[in-house]
């Protein structure tokens, strides 16, 4: 199933995150870049300030969405420092070039989030969700 996994999400550089407003519950929308580790789906941000990082870390009810449908996740923050290096590498590797720019560039602290579901279950809901369409 791994092997599928990654063949399906190989294609995909983004992944949108709908992520709920800690004070009014609201939903939001950004477009991030996402790695697979351990059949977890990680996402990242280089800045800890922004407001999609602060919804997540005090809720982490989310939506992710590969371009056909979207499934609800929940994300866990990952604090671990050489699990926070892994991602880091990861995305390097899906984005050779823009990613060490952007890493020189914004000199925030980074924020990680792995979802508690495991990746595998999350694209056979997805599948699931875009059949049911």
């Amino acid at each position: 199933m791994e092997r599928e996994l990654e063949k399906s999400l190989r294609r995909r550089s983004t992944v949108e995150l709908t992520h709920y407003g800690r004070r009014s519950g609201r939903s939001y929308r950004v477009k991030i870049w996402f790695a697979v580790i351990d059949d977890r789906i990680w996402i990242g941000s280089l800045d800890a300030n922004r407001a999609w990082v602060k919804n997540v870390t005090a809720d982490g009810r989310a939506r992710l969405d590969f371009g056909s449908g979207s499934v609800e996740c929940h994300l866990e923050p990952v604090e671990e420092v050489a699990a926070v290096e892994r991602f880091a590498r990861a995305i390097r590797r899906r984005h050779p070039i823009l990613a060490p720019v952007l890493a020189l560039l914004v000199r925030g602290r980074r924020r990680v989030f792995a979802t508690r579901e495991r990746a595998s279950e999350l694209l056979q809901a997805f599948r699931a969700s875009s059949n049911s369409a």
